[in-house]
């Protein structure tokens, strides 16, 4: 059966002017665009990563490539079927951005090219990022490729999260009953610009949990319980300029220097209360932020000496076993979106962070249980358990039983 390819003229413009247009001067040679295999280009991670993917997608699949001068639709025809599409997008899928990763991997679920197969079956086995285990699923079904059948069908029975098994479910059905798959044209229609946002959609969060929270590491100082503490450790950040909200008085080098709303305040070097604490070898981890300005994870010595390990917003860290595991949320124009992130101690250069796990969602609350599990409460997405050794499952609820008391009760009146 032949199935109906290309992309409505505007499809592309959806996908791509939206995202990267504003901010990627495109030409037919891709000039003025991020090098996607440049870790220099992730700087502002979600963002560069669509502003790299999608123009290098639309360059494979079309050669002549140039954006309409009236940039409200893509005179082009896009052809996903384009050869060249599949292999770049496929090299995206070892970036060590992750953003990157997911992205090329967003892009695949639309180059309808069987010879994906591999590589998509390829993400289905690594455990960091749930997102592209949903994301490969559902394209593996849209290829239709038999080759698949049996990774799939572990998918459906035993993946820890249900909208990855409901994902593999769906591309079962449509590797077996290829008549029941929609044109790319109404793929798109449902999928909307950023579908990898919607995997934790209906997925409830566990009102009565089965397993009890664990009291509070005694090296953890948090806000507002511990603010004089927390006071004491106060850290020295860069303040970039912005427009005051309220009336107030900020202390700049000059002295004390009275605000009003609407006026413009320089930047300047302020001290910085955190809003936690973690003792960590023989000093602290401190993370805090400013609603107008970036947040910042800080180690700080006994001595006072700090250093910044990065700009992230840390809800939390705990020790997950033998590691640190710091919780943050990213916030783009994309969305929202969570991840955990490990922190090492090199004798040489002092801390680093790195990804460690991939989120479906933002996280809205944080604890540890009494398995020693990590308890993740996602803002869409249910309500996580994340092992020492990065395995995850759903928090066992008592929410589930709710409704089979619920007919007793009523059968008993």
């Amino acid at each position: 059966m032949t199935r109906n390819r290309s992309l409505p003229r505007c499809a592309w413009l959806c996908f791509g002017l939206f995202l990267w247009l504003p901010t990627c001067c495109l030409g037919s040679s891709g000039a003025g665009c991020p090098d996607p295999a440049s870790e220099e280009s992730a700087s502002e991670p979600a963002e560069m990563a669509y502003q790299a993917t999608w123009p290098a997608h639309l360059r494979a699949t079309s050669a002549s490539f140039t954006p309409s001068a009236d940039t409200s639709c893509l005179n082009e025809m896009i052809d996903p079927d384009f050869p060249a599409a599949g292999p770049k997008l496929a090299a995206l899928l070892h970036h060590p951005d992750w953003h990157f990763r997911l992205a090329a991997a967003q892009a695949l679920d639309y180059v309808v090219d069987p010879s994906m197969a591999p590589h998509l079956l390829g993400l289905l086995d690594d455990p960091r990022d749930v997102r592209l285990h949903w994301i490969a699923a559902e394209a593996l079904g849209r290829l239709g490729s038999p080759v698949a059948v049996p990774r799939l069908q572990q998918l459906a029975e035993s993946h820890w999260y249900p909208p990855v098994r409901q994902s593999a479910r769906w591309a079962l059905n449509n590797i077996r009953h290829p008549e029941t798959l929609v044109s790319e044209r109404e793929h798109l229609s449902k999928r909307g610009i950023d579908p990898w946002l919607q995997i934790g959609l209906g997925v409830q969060r566990c009102e009565h949990p089965l397993l009890a929270r664990v009291s509070e590491d005694p090296d953890l100082l948090s806000f507002p319980t511990d603010q004089d503490q927390l006071q004491s450790l106060s850290y020295e950040v860069m303040i970039r300029s912005f427009v005051a909200e309220f009336e107030t008085t900020i202390e700049l080098e000059t002295g004390p220097t009275h605000f009003i709303p609407e006026q413009r305040v320089p930047r300047h070097v302020a001290r910085q209360r955190p809003h936690g604490a973690l003792r960590a070898s023989d000093g602290w981890l401190l993370w805090g932020g400013r609603r107008y300005d970036r947040d910042e994870l800080v180690y700080r010595e006994p001595n006072g000496k700090q250093q910044t390990i990065s700009n992230d917003e840390v809800q939390n860290l705990y020790r997950l076993g033998e590691q640190i595991i710091a919780v943050v949320n990213f916030r783009s124009h994309l969305g929202t979106f969570g991840m955990l992130r490990r922190l090492d101690r090199d004798p040489a250069d002092g801390w680093r962070i790195s990804n460690w796990r991939a989120l479906p969602s933002s996280v809205i609350d944080s604890e540890l249980v009494e398995t020693g599990e990590l308890l993740l409460e996602l803002r869409e997405g249910g309500s996580i358990l994340v092992a020492a050794d990065g395995s995850m499952r759903m928090m066992p609820c008592a929410d589930e039983l709710a409704p089979s008391r619920q007919t007793v009760d009523r059968g008993d009146r």
